[in-house]
């Protein structure tokens, strides 16, 4: 048995937690944790098309369920969107907002 990376434990994790789904926009350093929700049926990527709206979703998932949401964001930018978003829901409703710090830099010469 192959050794499980930190997206796939993540990803576990919030499977043991009960929950489903994960609120954000896919691509650059989310790519770790969408490949490993790809490979399993019990959670779902839910994308949208900006990291605020991620958060709002999340918030808006928690307010009415009243359980805990989850959204994700891009390094750079996509992680202050996230916070706008979450000042509103802070107090009231558990949201797990997952930052991604790490970027990956490609330079435009190696694409072709």
């Amino acid at each position: 048995m192959a050794k499980k990376n930190l997206a796939e434990i993540f990803v576990d994790t919030l499977l043991a937690s009960g929950d489903n789904g994960v609120h954000g926009v896919a691509g650059g350093s989310l790519n770790g944790i969408t490949e490993a929700i790809r490979t399993h049926e019990s959670i779902r990527w839910i994308h949208v098309q900006h990291q605020e709206t991620a958060a709002f979703a999340a918030g808006t998932e928690a307010h009415l369920t009243g359980s805990p949401a989850v959204c994700a964001g891009r390094c750079g930018p996509g992680k202050l969107h996230l916070s706008n978003r979450l000042y509103d829901a802070s107090s009231r409703v558990p949201v797990l907002a997952i930052a991604v710090r790490r970027c990956a830099i490609i330079s435009v010469s190696t694409i072709r």
